[in-house]
C-alpha cells in the first residue's frame, strides 16, 4: 500500500536524512535551504511511503491549482532511496498523480534533476513520466565540463589566462560576499537588466549555514576585486551559481584565471564543473554568445527538462 502525504516541519528531520542518503540527494533539498523563501512559496511537499519505508520525497510548491517541483530551485524531481527501481517509481509517480487528483490539481509540472547530480543512476523518474503520458515541455542547456578528461580551451581564453598570470592578478577562496554581490548586481542590471535569485542576506545566510557547499572564489590585482564566482558544490559537481566581473576585471582576464584555477587546481577531482544555463528568450532561448563564452573553456551541454503530466 502506497501511501502519500504532505510535509510539514514535523517531518523536516526524516526529510533532511532521507536527502542525505538517496541516490539523487543534495543540499539544495535540505530543508535548511528549501525554506529560505518560504514566504515566496506555498510549499506543498510531498514524502511518499510504502508500509512504513519512505520511499520517496517530491520538493514541490502549489499555483494556481497546479503542483511544481520546487520553483524556488534550478530543479528538483522526484528524490528516490537508494533501492529504488523503475516498476516502483512507475508507482510512486502514479501514487502523487493520484494525490492531485484528490486535491483537486489540474496539472504537475516536474523538473528532473540533471543526471550529474545523481550519486547513482537515477532516471527511473523519466521512464515514469513517459510511462503515464508526461509532455516535455521546456529543455534548457547547462554547460558542463569533466576536469578530468576535457575538451580543449580556446586560444582566446589561453591568451586572456596567460595574460593575467603575467599581470600578476590573483585567485583566493573569499569572504568578501559583499563586494561581490555589489559588482554582481551592477553588471546585471547593465548587461541582463535582471537580479540575482538571491537577496544579500539571504546569500550571507546560506552560505553560513551551509559553509561547505556554499564558496566564493575572486581574483584581485593590488588588492583591487576583479571577479568572483560562487560555487554551489556537491559531492560530484562544482556549480557555478553566480559569475561576475568588473570591465576592468574582465580586460585583465579576472574571471578567466579563476575558471582556470578552479578547473586545474580546486575542483580537478570533481567528475563535473557545471557553467550553469544560457538562457535568452532569442530564437533557440540560448544566449549564444553567453554559451559560447562557457564552451570555449571545453563545457559541453547537459540537458535540463520540465515536464508537464495533466491531472
Amino acid at each position: 500500500m502506497i501511501k502519500v502525504i504532505r510535509y510539514d516541519s514535523s517531518n523536516k528531520v526524516i526529510w533532511n536524512e532521507f536527502v542525505k542518503n538517496a541516490k539523487n540527494g543534495m543540499f539544495l533539498f535540505n530543508r535548511g535551504f528549501m525554506d529560505y523563501h518560504s514566504d515566496r512559496f506555498d510549499d506543498h511537499s510531498l514524502m511518499v511511503y510504502r508500509d512504513d519505508k519512505l520511499l520517496a520525497i517530491l520538493p514541490a510548491n502549489e499555483k494556481e491549482n497546479s503542483l511544481y517541483s520546487h520553483q524556488g530551485l534550478t530543479y528538483g524531481g522526484l528524490i528516490l532511496c537508494r533501492d529504488s527501481r523503475a516498476i516502483n517509481t512507475v508507482e510512486v509517480l502514479k501514487a502523487i498523480i493520484e494525490y492531485c487528483t484528490q486535491i483537486g490539481f489540474s496539472k504537475l509540472v516536474y523538473k528532473a534533476v540533471p543526471h550529474i547530480f545523481h550519486q547513482f543512476p537515477s532516471e527511473e523518474d523519466l521512464y515514469a513520466i513517459y510511462v503515464l503520458g508526461g509532455n516535455l515541455i521546456s529543455r534548457a542547456c547547462s554547460v558542463v565540463l569533466l576536469p578530468k578528461d576535457k575538451l580543449k580551451t580556446s586560444k582566446g581564453r589561453k591568451a586572456m589566462i596567460s595574460r593575467a598570470k603575467k599581470e600578476g592578478v590573483t585567485v583566493k577562496k573569499s569572504d568578501e560576499l559583499s563586494a561581490f554581490y555589489e559588482m554582481m548586481v551592477s553588471l546585471l542590471d547593465e548587461k541582463y537588466d535582471s537580479k540575482p535569485t538571491h537577496s544579500l542576506a539571504e546569500l550571507k545566510s546560506l552560505k553560513k549555514d551551509f559553509p561547505n557547499s556554499i564558496k566564493l572564489f575572486t581574483s584581485h590585482l593590488n588588492d583591487e576585486l576583479l571577479a568572483g564566482i560562487v560555487i554551489f558544490e556537491t559531492e560530484k559537481v562544482a556549480h557555478f551559481q553566480y559569475i561576475s566581473t568588473t570591465p576592468f576585471g574582465r580586460d585583465f582576464g579576472g574571471l578567466d584565471i579563476i575558471v582556470d584555477e578552479l578547473i586545474s587546481t580546486v575542483y580537478k577531482d570533481k567528475d563535473y564543473i557545471d557553467f550553469g544555463t544560457s538562457i535568452d528568450e532569442g530564437k533557440f532561448h540560448i544566449n549564444e554568445n553567453l554559451i559560447k563564452n562557457k564552451e570555449s573553456f571545453g563545457a559541453r551541454s547537459v540537458i535540463q527538462d520540465v515536464y508537464e503530466i495533466s491531472i
